[in-house]
């Protein structure tokens, strides 16, 4: 079974892409940090990379800004056998960074 959730902030706001055939696409960097220090006494923070595709791409440029808290269910996926990404299947729109929209 490939499955995964995660839960952390926006690194950058995200931006819509259009491709052929009217299909929609967006690159999320998901800032999780990690719940135990390093050697160094210091947390570190994991950068995971997620691709949206069509409605649930357009939802999220539309809400989403850079320093939100969001939750992410999708799959692994190893894209040109080099980096691993996260397929967003669902998005949950957890907490906005304070903002006067």
């Amino acid at each position: 079974m490939n499955y995964v959730t995660l839960v952390g902030r926006l690194a950058e706001t995200p931006v819509l892409e259009k491709i052929d055939d009217d299909k929609k696409i967006t690159y999320l960097k998901l800032k999780i940090p990690r719940t135990f220090k390093n050697m160094y006494g210091e947390y570190e923070t994991d950068i995971i990379k997620c691709v949206l595709w069509n409605g649930i791409a357009l939802t999220t440029v539309e809400y989403c800004r850079e320093g939100d808290v969001i939750g992410v269910r999708g799959r692994l996926e190893n894209a040109n056998n080099e980096d691993i990404v996260v397929i967003a299947e669902k998005v949950n729109f957890i907490a906005s960074k304070g903002r006067n929209d």
